[in-house]
């Protein structure tokens, strides 16, 4: 009967045509569905829909244009102002879907200032409304006694909006693993990895950030950045530094526990970034791959936003999103490439992904998303074959992922050394993407990393580690530019002199040693590029911003 009476409520407000929006969601190893949710408990959630952009082909050309070095446009990237007049919606569009969320009673509703997203606070009764009643809430228990209600059969919206509204989140997605590997902690703990020691092994020199410089992190999963961890490593590991996070956006708790992700990536960030004006996004509601999209939103919705973000989360499955959600947010990262911000993501830690921890990929080689968008930097890692100096190769702590992506085609800067790669390697014996946007592009060391927490020094490891030290590099570079570099790929790719290449190691799991990628010379799937030269890319920014300017 409720359901009955929702249905006659959503057929009175828009007629009675309701079209699906989204498909079943997957449901992650190690959640087991527990019955339909008792609507009596309550509960609420975060919601972000997602309005169709306009001119989405327009946007690609400019940044396209404005990341090519050779472009006589190189560097002119797409203001704030510029941004919003070139995807912003009809108004028209706009105002049906606030009629029908404000139909369906939601509440506290934000509409971005580009009008691409709206943000609001939806009961599970107002999402039963909304939906038209098709789709039911069910109770989800982990195997570690965690408990959410998700709608996972699939949304419908009214069909009036099907050619508007292109995502529906916050409600049906699940929490992935968290990425850091801990390998001790302890107070007496003292890993070979330190910003000193990448300085010293990139030859990157120690500099303060140019004036204005804004670079950031994304933290999920309920991370938390602790101020005492930040100030203590700084002191402790950077030449006693004063390091503070400049603005929060979204939820940190001071008070909580301090997560190893998030510490890591902050005080290699600031570090490496010459103690850079930081920030932090925070997300923390669960839903992995709507809380992807509902970070790309708070990026845009200022006027001010940060030139580098470093991102060190991802699914080593195939498709983990589902197709209008990732390419939602594959859009989103290309806009914020076309604003001038290079956002930096790390390749996953789970090799060629033949054998991945939720046991997903039945053999098939799949990178990490989202570090497989092309409009990002995807980081892998390496470590010394042997000491702590001299030649490095792809680490042998962990798989550090890299391959070829089933969701989107190989960018146009990096067809050539596919071709090239995939013509002189050896083959795994799998299914993989032959067609494929190519992971990582680059790569640093990876494993031994000191960072504090809980005011505790620890020793982890992970692409999560290399991701951002190369975002604090890209702080420094937008410095000798002069202005923000935003999309750097293509600048990467022209000039393989920046980096070092590395020849020895591969990406194949430990106990199957056939079926991964091999580093050897020229981009390869395990390592990219190579690590960099700091030097040379100095050298290398320096002319093409003189150029530019």
């Amino acid at each position: 009967m409720q359901a009955f009476t929702v249905l006659a409520f959503a057929a009175s407000a828009y007629g009675s045509s309701f079209s699906n929006l989204h498909t079943q969601t997957v449901i992650p190893k190690g959640w087991v569905e527990k019955g339909v949710f008792n609507s009596s408990k309550g509960g609420g959630f975060d919601v972000l829909v997602g309005l169709k952009r306009s001119n989405v082909e327009m946007v690609k050309q400019i940044v396209d244009t404005a990341s090519d070095p050779v472009s006589p446009k190189y560097l002119e990237y797409a203001s704030y102002e510029e941004m919003a007049k070139l995807v912003s919606p009809p108004q028209g569009s706009v105002d049906s879907v606030l009629d029908w969320l404000r139909a369906s009673g939601v509440s506290n509703i934000f509409v971005h200032p580009h009008n691409d997203y709206i943000h609001c606070s939806a009961s599970i009764e107002a999402l039963t409304k909304a939906t038209g009643g098709h789709n039911k809430f069910k109770t989800f228990r982990h195997n570690d006694g965690r408990e959410i209600a998700r709608m996972t059969d699939g949304v419908h919206i009214p069909s009036h909006l099907v050619d508007i509204v292109e995502t529906f989140t916050g409600f049906t997605g699940f929490p992935i693993e968290k990425g850091t590997k801990p390998v001790e902690k302890t107070t007496l703990s003292r890993g070979k990895v330190n910003p000193t020691v990448l300085r010293q092994t990139y030859n990157i020199s120690k500099r303060t950030a140019a004036a204005g410089a804004r670079q950031a992190i994304a933290q999920f999963q309920g991370e938390n950045v602790h101020d005492s961890d930040l100030k203590r490593f700084c002191i402790d590991f950077n030449n006693n530094t004063d390091c503070k996070i400049s603005k929060y956006i979204g939820e940190n708790d001071q008070g909580g526990v301090a997560g190893s992700e998030s510490m890591l990536d902050t005080e290699y960030l600031m570090s490496i970034g010459g103690v850079a004006e930081t920030w932090v996004y925070s997300v923390q509601s669960m839903d992995f791959c709507s809380d992807l999209m509902y970070f790309a939103s708070n990026v845009t919705s200022e006027s001010i936003y940060p030139q580098v973000i470093s991102i060190s989360y991802g699914a080593q499955v195939k498709n983990p999103c589902g197709t209008e959600i990732g390419a939602r947010f594959a859009e989103d990262i290309m806009k914020m490439s076309t604003m001038g911000i290079t956002v930096v993501i790390a390749s996953g830690d789970q090799g060629s992904g033949w054998q991945i921890d939720s046991d997903d990929n039945s053999g098939t080689l799949v990178p990490s998303f989202p570090s497989d968008i092309p409009y990002c930097v995807a980081v892998g890692s390496t470590f010394w074959i042997s000491g702590t100096s001299g030649e490095q190769e792809a680490t042998k702590s962990f798989g550090s992922g890299g391959g070829f992506s089933y969701d989107y085609p190989a960018a146009d800067y990096q067809k050539d050394v596919i071709a090239s790669y995939l013509g002189s390697t050896k083959i795994p014996p799998c299914n993989y993407n032959k067609t494929g946007r190519g992971t990582p592009d680059v790569a640093m060391l990876g494993e031994s990393y000191t960072i504090v927490e809980q005011n505790v020094t620890a020793v982890v490891a992970g692409t999560s580690a290399s991701t951002p030290a190369f975002a604090g590099i890209v702080t420094l570079l937008n410095g000798i530019c002069g202005k923000p570099l935003g999309f750097i790929n293509p600048l990467m790719y022209k000039n393989p002199q920046m980096f070092t290449d590395i020849i020895v190691g591969s990406n194949a799991p430990k106990l199957f040693k056939e079926d991964g990628w091999e580093a050897q010379k020229g981009w390869d799937a395990v390592s990219g590029l190579g690590t960099p030269s700091f030097n040379v890319m100095e050298a290398v920014v320096k002319a093409a911003c003189g150029k530019a300017n």
